[in-house]
């Protein structure tokens, strides 16, 4: 019985999933020797400031350099790929929010779709720091990390423990790298308050961004937060409707009903809007409205990663075995 089209496209992401998840599962227990080696990506635990108030609430950044050709993964990593595990070990009273994620780019490889950072990005995260603590208190933190490092032929799961430590003073607080999380944070999505809604036709998913028609927007791009709604290599279309911006795409093959729908529009290079959507009326914008891009799935592209599949159907875990070897 030959397979339905596109059985093959899914049957691989399965697989490169579960071969991925294998690794970094082999990394987290250290079972194999091999892992032992030089990280990919420079990784440097870094505080915003190394004296605080008690009660306070103090950002640290987790400071991420690839190496050349080598890529680091979003919170959802899109088709193949895992996003970043923290295990923070903390004094008495301090907790670690989530990590907050930089708006990512986008990468095929193979015919799938990568949510990934090609160059040094910094993940945040606020550290509340506990009242009622004397002048003079040190807070030691540590954090173990896990992650995926790839290029476009290999994985390798990495992994690391980190420290840093922070002062409890009433004295002001250090402003030495004010510019560098001024930056990181600058490249964080920034929330969107108008209300943002979907609709689903068929396959075709179609989200409304409230955006004025005189906002400048770059290459758009819509990054789903969570997995299984959106099928992630299919090509996006974004369409300017007055004060909205129209992104249509097809929904995941097989995806049950949802109410809500987070993620991430890209609105220029290292710029973005994080909002969550529900459902409610977006109609297809008339021809004058004009399609602004059609984004970043070129048609040849997507054929010769069907090829590519159809021939060598699971290259991906197959190149990442040889290098685990």
């Amino acid at each position: 019985m030959k397979d339905k089209p596109g059985m093959t496209m899914l049957r691989c992401r399965e697989v490169t999933v579960l071969v991925t998840a294998l690794f970094a599962l082999l990394a987290m227990l250290g079972a194999s020797p091999a892992l032992a080696r030089k990280n990919h990506i420079a990784v440097v635990l870094v505080p915003e400031a190394e004296v605080v108030r008690a009660g306070s609430t103090v950002t640290l950044a987790i400071r991420m350099r690839p190496d050349r050709d080598w890529h680091g993964y979003w919170k959802n990593p899109g088709d193949a790929g895992i996003e970043t595990q923290a295990a923070w070990m903390l004094p008495r009273g301090t907790t670690a929010g989530p990590l907050i994620y930089p708006v990512p780019t986008t990468l095929i490889v193979g015919g799938l779709m990568n949510y990934v950072y090609e160059g040094e990005h910094a993940l945040l995260v606020d550290l509340k720091v506990p009242t009622g603590l004397a002048d003079g208190t040190s807070l030691p933190v540590r954090v173990k990390l896990d992650w995926l490092a790839c290029t476009r032929e290999i994985c390798v799961p990495e992994r690391g423990e980190f420290t840093t430590g922070i002062r409890v003073s009433t004295e002001a607080a250090d402003g030495a790298r004010a510019a560098d999380f001024a930056r990181w944070r600058a490249a964080l999505p920034r929330p969107l308050a108008e209300p943002v809604r979907f609709a689903t036709e068929g396959a075709t998913l179609r989200i409304g961004v409230p955006l004025p028609a005189t906002m400048a927007v770059d290459n758009p791009y819509f990054f789903p937060l969570v997995h299984g709604r959106v099928d992630y290599a299919a090509p996006q279309v974004a369409t300017r409707d007055g004060d909205r911006l129209v992104i249509e795409t097809k929904r995941a093959e097989g995806a049950a009903p949802f109410d809500r729908l987070e993620g991430v529009l890209r609105i220029g290079t290292g710029q973005g809007l994080s909002f969550a959507a529900t459902p409610g009326s977006v109609t297809r914008p008339t021809a004058s409205g004009g399609p602004i891009v059609t984004v970043l799935i070129a048609i040849g592209a997507a054929v010769l990663g069907g090829l590519i599949l159809n021939i060598m159907p699971c290259v991906f875990p197959i190149l990442s075995l040889k290098a685990l070897g």
